[in-house]
This record gives C-alpha cells, sequence and structure tokens, in this order.
C-alpha cells in the first residue's frame, strides 16, 4: 500500500472521498460531515511554535474527523478509512526528515486522535508497553488473533473493534506478521523431514505461537525446540503450554547470549529469531548473528527476520503506537552476516514474504 498523494474528504454518510492532492505540510483542505472545511498548508503559516502547534492541531483535527465518521459506518468504511488515514501518515512521514517527523508525532501524543486509536487494545499495547519493551509477546498475540487476546478484543469499544479489525487483521503489517510466522513453522517442518532427531532453536521466542502451526511438533517429531526468552514471565507462559514436549523453554537475555554469561547447551539445526532485529543497531545485530551462527550445527541454517524500509505502516505505528523499529534493506540485511566466519559459510539467501514488508536472511553453515 503506497500513499496515494489523493486529497481524501469525509463524506457526509462516513468514509473518506478521493479528491485531489492532500498532505501535511502542502496544501490541504478536507470537508467535515459537518459541511465545515478546513484548509491547512503549512509552508505559509508565520514561524513559531505557537502558530506550528495550532496547525498541526488543525491538521490532526480533519484526520480524527474523517476517521471517526469512516469507524462509524459499515466494516468497508472503517478499513478503508483506516487505510486512508495510515496513508496520509505515511506521506506525512516521507516529507519530513527524522526530527521533524519527532516532532509532529510529539504533537500528536496529546491530541484525540491518539486516544481514538488507542480504543484498539493492540494499538493502546504498543504504547503502552506495559512489559517495559517494546514487541511483546502478548501484543504479538494481538496479530495471531490468538485466543489468549479475545476477551481483550472483546472488551473494546465499538470503535476500537473496528480500528483492531485493521491493525491486527487487514493491514500489511499483520499480514506479514502471519506469512513470517508461517514460514518458520512450514520450516521447522521441512528440517524434520530431512534430519532425523533435529533439535531447533528459536531465540527471542516470545509466546512460540509457529510451535502450534507446526505438524512436526504436533507429532513429536523433534529432539528439542529451545525456546530463549529474555521475559520471565513470556518463558513461563510457554513452559505452561508445552510441558511435556520437545519444547524447552530458557530464559536467556540478548546480553547474556552475547557476551556468554549464559550458555545455550548443544548445537541445532535450525537457528532463528524473527523480530529481535527490527530493535538492533547495527552493532549488536551483528553480534547475535555470529553467535547464533556458533550455535548451528554443520548443514544447519541461521534464519533472521527484519522489517524493510519500504513497510507502509512505519508511520501508523510510530505516530499512534509509539514503537520505532529499525528498519533494513537487502544491502544492510546482508550486512548482519559480517562477522560470520566465511570459511564456514555455505550459502546465504534473502527472500520476502508476500506482502514485501518483511524480509528474511537465511545463513547456512557448511557441513
Amino acid at each position: 500500500m503506497t500513499p496515494s498523494g489523493r486529497r481524501v474528504t469525509p463524506g457526509v454518510t462516513g468514509g473518506w472521498r478521493a479528491g485531489k492532492r492532500c498532505s501535511f505540510g502542502t496544501a490541504c483542505a478536507l470537508q467535515a460531515s459537518s459541511g465545515m472545511q478546513a484548509s491547512i498548508r503549512l509552508d505559509t503559516i508565520p514561524a513559531g511554535p505557537t502558530a506550528i502547534r495550532a496547525a498541526r492541531s488543525s491538521w490532526a483535527d480533519v484526520l480524527f474527523d474523517g476517521l471517526r465518521a469512516s469507524l462509524a459506518g459499515s466494516r468497508a468504511d472503517a478499513l478503508l478509512g483506516m487505510q486512508r488515514f495510515v496513508e496520509i501518515l505515511a506521506r506525512a512521514r516521507a516529507q519530513r526528515d527524522a526530527t521533524s517527523w519527532r516532532s509532529l508525532v510529539s504533537s500528536l501524543r496529546e491530541h484525540r486522535l491518539r486516544a481514538l486509536c488507542a480504543e484498539d487494545p493492540y494499538t493502546d499495547r504498543a504504547s503502552r508497553k506495559p512489559r517495559g519493551y517494546p514487541g511483546d509477546a502478548v501484543l504479538l498475540d494481538f496479530v495471531y488473533q490468538h485466543s489468549d487476546v479475545a476477551p481483550l478484543v472483546a472488551a473494546a469499544t465499538p470503535l476500537g473493534r473496528e480500528i483492531h479489525a485493521y491493525t491486527a487483521r487487514a493491514s500489511s503489517g499483520a499480514r506479514a506478521v502471519r506469512a513470517r510466522r508461517d514460514r518458520i513453522a512450514a520450516r521447522i517442518d521441512r528440517v524434520a523431514q530431512r534430519t532425523e532427531n533435529a533439535r531447533i532453536l528459536s531465540f527471542g521466542c516470545g509466546h512460540l505461537r509457529e510451535a502450534e502451526q507446526s505438524m512436526a511438533v504436533a507429532r513429536g517429531a523433534l529432539a528439542a525446540l529451545v525456546a530463549a526468552d529474555a521475559d520471565a514471565e513470556t518463558a513461563a507462559r510457554v513452559a505452561e503450554q508445552w510441558e511435556g514436549t520437545a519444547v524447552r523453554p530458557v530464559c536467556r537475555s540478548l546480553g547474556q547470549l552475547i557476551r556468554g554469561r549464559a550458555s545455550i547447551a548443544g548445537s541445532f539445526d535450525l537457528v532463528y529469531a524473527l523480530g529481535l532485529h527490527d530493535y538492533l543497531g547495527a552493532r549488536a545485530g551483528r553480534a547475535l548473528v555470529a553467535r547464533l551462527f556458533d550455535l548451528t550445527a554443520p548443514g544447519g541454517t541461521v534464519v533472521i527476520a527484519n522489517f524493510l524500509p519500504s513497510f507502509d505502516g512505519a508511520a501508523y505505528m510510530e505516530a499512534m503506537m509509539d514503537c520505532w523499529l529499525v528498519y533494513r534493506d537487502e544491502a544492510e540485511l546482508l550486512a548482519l552476516a559480517r562477522d560470520v566466519p566465511e570459511a564456514e559459510l555455505a550459502d546465504v539467501q534473502i527472500d520476502t514474504e508476500p506482502t514485501g514488508s518483511i524480509a528474511f536472511l537465511e545463513i547456512t553453515k557448511k557441513r
């Protein structure tokens, strides 16, 4: 979903009507359902923080009115309204440098637009970060539409559930995360088919929902699936769910692994980290890849997932969820393997899931 650059106007029956070009920072006119019209042109506003704050607030007011009207309509109206809203935010982000964009995001935190989006339990949890860090396992369960979080979705406001239908279900980011889960589940099954007594390591495992999709796990075809996570509460949930199976939960942090303060015993035919690199800088990212490669058995593979810079939901995540990922293109993904001994490399590949939002770096060790 690429920003369309079209003007969007809340219609009298709810939803958005396509018009001429509209983007924050250029001439922007949107007609509210009441018939009132708000026009904003930031490049003609006198300099000064008060004027800028007022202009941003007026822009956000128009977006609020249009989005709320869409959400009050049919499910199709709500999904289209959310899509248009995400496109407008993406265009605003694309037109500004990092400092200006962060300033705009900061001003939106105090606006009712942010509160409206927080009626969605997925957006709300991402913003609040109750575990003290972004992207926790419960947050991902919203995207997986898991039964564990169904009561939280049911308890949301009607408008919150409409927003949720887009953010955690229909958006490209949500579809990409589910594709990421399904891809690694299928990979687990392939490894189990070709390797007797296969051992697998998931680092930063979350609630290990891919195991629920794996036929190999269901059949007990693995010697071990070591599920490592820094969050003790998350590791305990995995232990509870998978007691008596080949799943072996361990509580290990990134720092412990990289610095060798807490080892993970053995070597593994498949090692994967699906979300950690979205939050790691280049140095830590390379160190993690090198350490995971050390834990890989001859002929085994390390799989790393990372959101791409082309991901169209970045602006919404930053502005409404306070979630700032580290996006990497293919060259930057390949650079993560820089500290892996070249003499031990058999193959390095990069692939993407169907939405083109997440890329996978796969590094295979020589036999």
